[in-house]
């Protein structure tokens, strides 16, 4: 009996060390919390509708993207933006309105101020930056625009 002892000493402590690493290292299923299941809530699956509606919504609170509009007007007409509104003259002419001097469009594609009377530059990015009466006048027969943002046609 005296020559088994010691091995059933290292019976009973490798026993006992599997029991505690049990413990401390319970096994993992694919329901654990360790691994989630794939398109639940802790690890959703990203679809390409996803992202669409996901930019539309930020799109839409103001957090830019959105897309452009074809506003087709006639000479003497005023198209006014809102504030951050962006307006691209395609074709015809037009003519910066600002709300006072100094205070006209910012042409973003050469970084200057368009104001009041300013002759507008085709394919030229322009923004509105408040929504205080700001815009172009149509100064041709008839004019097309590309409007990104609030506006309206008067």
């Amino acid at each position: 009996m005296k020559h088994n002892l010691p091995a059933l000493l290292l019976l009973v402590s490798f026993a006992l060390l599997l029991t505690l690493a049990a413990v401390i290292y319970p096994p993992h299923t694919a329901d654990s919390a360790a691994f989630p299941e794939p398109g639940s809530p802790e690890d959703p699956l990203v679809t390409l509708s996803m992202l669409r509606d996901f930019v539309q919504q930020h799109a839409a609170a103001g957090g830019g993207g959105g897309t452009f509009v074809l506003v087709n007007a006639s000479r003497g007409a005023f198209l006014e933006g809102g504030a951050g509104t962006e307006i691209i003259l395609r074709a015809g002419t037009a003519a910066a309105v600002g709300n006072t001097p100094g205070n006209g469009l910012v042409n973003i594609t050469n970084g200057t101020n368009l104001d009041t009377g300013a002759a507008l530059t085709r394919n030229h990015l322009l923004l509105v930056p408040r929504a205080d009466g700001r815009g172009a006048r149509i100064t041709s027969a008839t004019a097309v625009f590309l409007v990104r943002g609030p506006h309206q046609l008067r």
